[in-house]
């Protein structure tokens, strides 16, 4: 992954002083005081690009679950708003530096999704009691496709019908290879992330292990 840099400068005494940030691509950059940073004055700050940030993430990680869903979205806008909130326990006095807490709203246009109103995808419901299972497919070009369900017959029937991943619904025909049980669904993208990261050397010799 590539590293993204940024400079900052800070001339005077903390409250009297100003500052100005740049980033290391030289496509923006903007001035700050400790009013803009701390009390809610007129002007930029260095938190709105942590804001974009989180903001861009968000509407990235968006159109991929979408697009896994099969129903790619044309446009994802997010908002995001970063704070300097103290954390419990800080009290008054607290200092200000630290990275500031944020929140995140997002909005999709999509495609109309044909029987929304009936039972959700079978990989988002959140039941009291279903289990999750994270499976891989081996597709037609020999790749291998990372994903979750708790219910692994009708997801596998989307996948073959082409509805559930435009990934692999370019790929079919599909063959299940591995199946691994989560008992929750946080549990099963933390695992579905973890199998995700592995080379493709370690996920065949995952598949070669017994069961």
């Amino acid at each position: 992954m590539p590293t993204s840099r940024a400079s900052a400068v800070w001339e005077g005494k903390l409250k009297d002083g100003r500052g100005s940030f740049k980033a290391g691509s030289g496509a923006f950059s903007g001035p700050y005081t400790f009013a803009t940073r701390f009390e809610g004055a007129k002007g930029t700050n260095p938190e709105e690009l942590i804001a974009a940030a989180h903001a861009a993430c968000f509407s990235m990680a968006l159109s991929a679950g979408l697009e896994k869903l099969g129903k790619p979205a044309s446009r994802v806008e997010t908002s995001a708003a970063c704070n300097r909130a103290r954390r419990p326990g800080q009290g008054s006095r607290a200092r200000p530096g630290g990275v500031p807490e944020g929140r995140r709203r997002g909005e999709a246009r999509l495609p109309r999704v044909e029987g929304a109103r009936r039972r959700p995808p079978d990989h988002v419901g959140r039941e009291a009691g279903v289990s999750w299972t994270v499976y891989l497919l081996r597709c037609r070009d020999g790749s291998l496709y990372t994903g979750i369900t708790n219910d692994l017959r009708r997801r596998l029937a989307r996948h073959r019908a082409g509805t559930a991943s435009a990934y692999t619904r370019a790929r079919r025909p599909l063959r299940l290879v591995y199946t691994e049980r989560q008992p929750s669904r946080s549990a099963a993208l933390r695992r579905e992330a973890a199998l995700k990261r592995l080379s493709r050397a370690a996920k065949v010799a995952l598949l070669a292990r017994p069961r």
